[in-house]
């Protein structure tokens, strides 16, 4: 474990990923930023990497200063405020994230990662058809809404393929034997 994850939350870490991002789209450097808001570089690396506390006004005064929109820096703050315990994944809401942040933040940290789903495959080992007709099943999205889940569910898979996809190959495949098997049980 890194010295950034023992001294950060889950939370944490995913605000400073997102405050990175947004001054590296502003095509700021860290010194840049700290000598527009009045800090030191390393107020900005201890906020960037999630080990400095945020304060709202240190959020918003970043952002600004970043050019963020408006909508951007609101939905920061809801992030700031809800860093009650830091280690708790939190829901994203009716519209997909572009990328799910805090889930991809919390699975590419991990290591090792502990699912069990009685009823169907975990997500993170599902093939496209699979999960296609996963959130159909559920039944609380357009055919949109379930392109947008599907496309980032791959993406997540892929991105934590770190040995090309091997072993989630190989799972599936179990998993596949195991759904197999218990339908010809019945």
């Amino acid at each position: 474990m890194s010295e950034r994850d023992r001294d950060s939350s889950a939370t944490g870490r995913e605000i400073g990923d997102e405050l990175k991002r947004f001054r590296v789209g502003a095509g700021l450097l860290a010194a840049d930023l700290a000598d527009m808001l009045g800090c030191s570089a390393s107020k900005i690396s201890r906020m960037e990497s999630g080990v400095r506390g945020y304060s709202e006004l240190d959020v918003t005064m970043y952002l600004a200063s970043c050019r963020a929109s408006r909508e951007d820096v609101v939905r920061m703050l809801d992030l700031v405020r809800e860093q009650a315990d830091g280690y708790r994944v939190r829901p994203h809401r009716e519209k997909l994230p572009d990328e799910l942040r805090s889930l991809i933040v919390a699975e590419t940290l991990a290591s090792s990662i502990i699912e069990f789903e009685p009823q169907i495959i975990p997500g993170i080992l599902q093939i496209e058809d699979y999960a296609r007709a996963v959130f159909r099943w559920y039944g609380q999205f357009d055919e949109n809404g379930i392109a947008d889940r599907v496309k980032a569910r791959l993406k997540r898979v892929a991105d934590l393929a770190l040995d090309g996809g091997q072993s989630r190959e190989w799972l599936a495949a179990l998993a596949s034997e195991y759904e197999q098997a218990k339908d010809d049980t019945r």
